[in-house]
């Protein structure tokens, strides 16, 4: 589930930040998602032969990347807001 998981949902932060081209901080949004597909394929390669503790790294690793992306997009919001 964690495969399938990291595989779409990598996909579709690529497919967000490739039409947001051009906005500031969604190159974080695109390392996101090609660090998502990477991560699924980990899982599906079973690499690490599934020990518990690589995808629980693997998780944190996404979740530090997704929580940078949510700031640098948030803090772009607010500087397109100043701007109106």
């Amino acid at each position: 589930i964690l495969m399938i998981y990291f595989l779409v949902s990598g996909v579709f932060k690529i497919a967000v930040a490739v039409a947001g081209r051009g906005n500031p901080g969604i190159g974080w949004l695109a390392v996101n998602g090609v660090l998502s597909v990477v991560i699924g394929l980990i899982i599906l390669a079973d690499m690490p032969d599934a020990a518990d503790w690589a995808i629980g790294l693997l998780v944190g690793i996404d979740f530090i990347f997704a929580g940078w992306s949510l700031i640098s997009l948030g803090m772009t919001g607010r500087e397109l807001e100043n701007e109106l």
